[in-house]
């Protein structure tokens, strides 16, 4: 049931982002909170996950200067962080989503995104 309600989260997050280019507050905020007390409850929770996650977004976000992924893309990240728990299956989620987001953004868009937060 954690893993439904997880998914429909992540699915509504998506579509928020995929609209508006951005996440709303409350819900990467409630993802986040959702994510640290399940895994509390069950004993599992993983701080170096969520630091890692964290720590990893939050690079990539002061290096854009907030252009290629803003502050709800960082509280996503510490969700996610916290939902897996587990330090290898964090990483390879940010080496897959790293690899899939820029194929993804260059496949469609190009250089032109690249240009637009500065990296071309």
């Amino acid at each position: 049931m954690i893993s439904v309600i997880a998914a429909a989260w992540l699915l509504l997050i998506a579509f928020f982002d995929a609209r508006k280019q951005s996440i709303p507050d409350a819900l990467s905020i409630g993802f986040l909170v959702f994510a640290i007390v399940i895994r509390a409850a069950d004993g599992s929770l993983s701080l170096v996950s969520l630091f890692i996650a964290t720590g990893f977004f939050s690079v990539l976000h002061v290096l854009s200067r907030g252009r290629a992924l803003g502050t709800g893309d960082v509280l996503l990240a510490a969700g996610i962080g916290a939902l897996l728990s587990n330090i290898s299956l964090v990483i390879l989620w940010i080496i897959i989503s790293y690899a899939l987001g820029a194929a993804i953004i260059t496949l469609f868009f190009g250089a032109t995104i690249l240009r637009a937060i500065g990296y071309a």
